[in-house]
């Protein structure tokens, strides 16, 4: 018998996507598998309860999210103008990504009754500081990063962003000088 060594990667995929639809309250043994296209053995074989299954799924859209942000930032030129550049992220999140956006801010609430995730969900949190924190202080990458989650979490609850101006002014007095990527380095 051959092993099938994705498989648990792909029911993990296949946890987002139901997140996706039907949100984490939808989540159950059944609906992942039948998105994953598995028996329904092997979705309790690999993950035994659904708490298992929320915290595959929160590693995958952990791991998806930081490698989106890690190419966002490697690709801004030195000289960007970083309120200009975090707002056009955010615009395209909320233009391109939303149902993403959605199901990160859903499994990252999911954090507040799973203490086994408060670790996972602070590195998360703190993936955006330490790219930040390439060209500005940590107080001020903190800063810039809370600004970030409050407008996409926004974006989540109400369907809309603020105007871009307002987005970019907001940008800029939180970044204050430091406002330009200086391409110092990399993680």
């Amino acid at each position: 018998m051959r092993r099938d060594v994705g498989r648990p990667d792909r029911i993990a995929a296949a946890a987002l996507a139901v997140i996706s639809e039907k949100g984490l309250s939808g989540l159950t043994h059944r609906a992942v598998a039948a998105a994953a296209g598995v028996p329904l053995g092997s979705t309790t074989y690999h993950f035994k309860t659904l708490h298992d299954i929320v915290e595959a799924a929160f590693d995958a859209a952990m791991a998806q999210n930081t490698s989106y942000q890690e190419a966002w930032w490697e690709a801004l030129p030195s000289g960007t103008d970083l309120p200009v550049a975090l707002t056009d992220l955010l615009f395209d999140l909320a233009e391109n990504a939303v149902d993403e956006v959605y199901v990160n801010y859903e499994l990252s609430l999911a954090a507040v009754r799973r203490p086994q995730l408060h670790g996972k969900a602070n590195r998360w949190y703190n993936h955006l500081i330490d790219l930040l924190a390439v060209d500005l202080t940590r107080e001020v990458a903190v800063a810039v990063a809370a600004v970030y989650d409050g407008l996409l979490l926004r974006q989540v609850t109400t369907g809309s962003l603020p105007p871009r101006d307002e987005i970019e002014s907001s940008f800029r007095r939180v970044c204050g000088r430091n406002a330009k990527k200086s391409g110092r380095g990399r993680l």
